[in-house]
């Protein structure tokens, strides 16, 4: 049987200037890590030695495609849809089967600072990061679920049919004072696991 090896990426950008950047920094991370890693899109080719780390990728209205390969650990691709290189997003992958896909939004005033590598280099629990590097405490959440079928974007993403079932969950985490400091959309497939979350 042939081996995967499990990619999960984090896009980083800014929405502060007037005009969009032409460069945009994309950290790989692969399991088991120190893979070597190709990005490609319309616009060229970049390489990453040993994952985890990061790249400066020119946007393009193409695909991106991220393929990689370790010795001992086969390899493992991913088609990104040139629609999502404005969006903050993380894909999860469970026993080698892409499962969830998170676009999360922070406030930029509350988040100063935030890097793809700084957030790379944190081993543990997203909220405790918030929380240990930026003094933000998610206090309470609300969340709105509901049925959703694949769109082109999700089914490329996700590599499932598209109009495949999915869970949609929207969250709106709070700090104290009842603040809103991130809108979180999350895309789950269902089919084999359960959606289980404990908010207070």
């Amino acid at each position: 049987m042939k081996k995967l090896l499990l990619i999960s990426l984090l896009v980083i950008t800014s929405c502060a200037t007037v005009t969009a950047d032409t460069d945009q920094k994309i950290t790989v991370t692969t399991h088991p890590a120190g893979a070597h890693c190709t990005l490609t899109n319309g616009e060229g080719s970049w390489e990453i030695a040993k994952t985890p780390d990061s790249a400066m990728v020119k946007r393009a209205f193409s695909k991106l495609h991220i393929y990689c390969e370790k010795a001992g650990a086969g390899d493992g691709d991913l088609t990104i849809e040139a629609e999502t290189r404005n969006r903050a997003f993380g894909n999860i992958l469970l026993f080698g089967v892409p499962t969830v896909v998170d676009d999360i939004y922070l406030p930029g005033t509350l988040f100063k600072g935030l890097t793809a590598d700084l957030l790379s280099g944190y081993v543990g629990p997203l909220y405790g990061f918030f929380e240990t590097e930026f003094g933000v405490s998610m206090v309470r959440a609300e969340e709105k679920l509901r049925a959703v079928g694949a769109d082109s974007e999700m089914s490329a993403l996700l590599g499932i049919v598209q109009d495949t079932p999915m869970l949609k969950v929207d969250r709106i985490s709070f700090t104290y004072a009842d603040r809103p400091v991130e809108l979180r959309m999350g895309h789950y497939v269902t089919d084999r696991y359960h959606y289980r979350n404990s908010l207070n």
